[in-house]
This record gives C-alpha cells, sequence and structure tokens, in this order.
C-alpha cells in the first residue's frame, strides 16, 4: 500500500507537468540543501518467530523530527544527483500491546543514514520547480524498548516528491515529501527470531543554496 501511494503522488506530478509543456527552470550547478521536518505517519512492522509458533504485529508510528543536510548538483539535462546525511526519530504507538500488558513500552526508533539520491527536475509549476527522485543508502535503526535500546544496520532506500521557490539565482525554498524504507532490525536467540522494520512517510521544509 505504501509503494502504490508513493508511486501515486510520484506519477501525478509527472503528468501534471507534461500536461503543462513545462520546461525546467532549475539553475544547472552544485547546491547545499537543507531540510527540517517530521515524519508524519507510518508503521514499523514486527514480527516473532520461536519454536512454539509465530507472529507479527503492525503499529503505528507517532510524528517525529526529521533533518538532513544534502550536497548535490543539478546537470543540464534535468538530472540531478545528491548525496543526503539523514536522522529521524519517531515514538511508535503501542497503545494496544500496552494495555494487555498492563505497561508502557515506551517503544521508538531512530534512524541513521547516508543515502545516494537521483532526481529529475520535471519542469514548472507555475512558481514551483517541481522534481521526483529515489535514493539508496546504508543506514542504522535503534529501536528502544523500556529504556533498553539495540541497533540494527543495513541497505535502507526512500522515494521523494519536491518542490523549489526561487528566492533568487542561488537561493531557494523547498517542500518535500518522501516514503523512507528504515533497514531491518533482527534478533536471534535460543531459537527465538525478532525483525523489525519500519516505513515513514515524512514531510519537509528546506532551503537550496547555490554555489
Amino acid at each position: 500500500m505504501n509503494l502504490k501511494l508513493c508511486a501515486g503522488v510520484a506519477g501525478t506530478v509527472v503528468l501534471a507537468a507534461s500536461s503543462a509543456m513545462a520546461q525546467s527552470s532549475v539553475p544547472v550547478g552544485s547546491y547545499v540543501q537543507v531540510n527540517l521536518g517530521a515524519g508524519v505517519a507510518g508503521q514499523t512492522e514486527v514480527s516473532v518467530s520461536s519454536p512454539t509458533g509465530s507472529g507479527s504485529q503492525d503499529a503505528d508510528v507517532d510524528a517525529g523530527f526529521f533533518g538532513s543536510v544534502a550536497v548535490g548538483r543539478n546537470f543540464d539535462n534535468n538530472v540531478a544527483v545528491e548525496a543526503e546525511l539523514l536522522y529521524g526519530k519517531n515514538d511508535i504507538d503501542t497503545a494496544d500491546i500496552d494495555r494487555v500488558l498492563g505497561f508502557n513500552l515506551d517503544a521508538s526508533v531512530k534512524t541513521t543514514a547516508v543515502m545516494a539520491n537521483v532526481y529529475y527536475n520535471v519542469g514548472g509549476l507555475g512558481p514551483i520547480n517541481a522534481r521526483i527522485g529515489a535514493g539508496v543508502g546504508y543506514g542504522q535503526s535503534e529501536y528502544e524498548l523500556l529504556g533498553e535500546s539495540d541497533k540494527g544496520d543495513g541497505v535502507m532506500w526512500q522515494v521523494l516528491v519536491g518542490g523549489a521557490y526561487p528566492i533568487n539565482d542561488k537561493v531557494s525554498l523547498d517542500v518535500g515529501y518522501r516514503y523512507l524504507r528504515a533497514p531491518e532490525y533482527e534478533l536471534s536467540d535460543a531459537g527465538t527470531k525478532v525483525s523489525a522494520e519500519t516505513g515513514a512517510h515524512v514531510v519537509t521544509l528546506g532551503a537550496r543554496f547555490g554555489f
């Protein structure tokens, strides 16, 4: 369902830009971009497998902080590439489980990663320069439960949609959406395997500085 939503958002931007016969007006050159925002929704998928049985549970992700810094370059073929360092933190809604247990698990997840992103600047939608992209990288998820934490790292990915409003030929304000899939966490002990993986819908505001 998450992939369908992301594909639909990206497809809408592409169709709108194509129907307008828009041409990209993004300046060619290098840039630095800073983004601040929030993971506004998402889910943590938890699976448990043991000799006595197995099961899975999806827990909603509460809104939380997100920030990133990227260095990239726009090319004259409307393609941009960038390297991005990102961080996010979200509480995990375990209310249903808490009621069964009779106490609060106080669960959260922190994600840090280095990503390589590729964008296509689809063109101008009014004063906004729209773009779509995807990224892959290596990151770490740290899950906290009852004051204890453990980490898992691995490959992660994201899909992105953004729009930049130029202030001048060097500075733009940016609004963006991304679906970010964190690396899977796994723990095995005495024949029991626990895995968790979090996907988050993130909304950001940013500033881009060309040089």
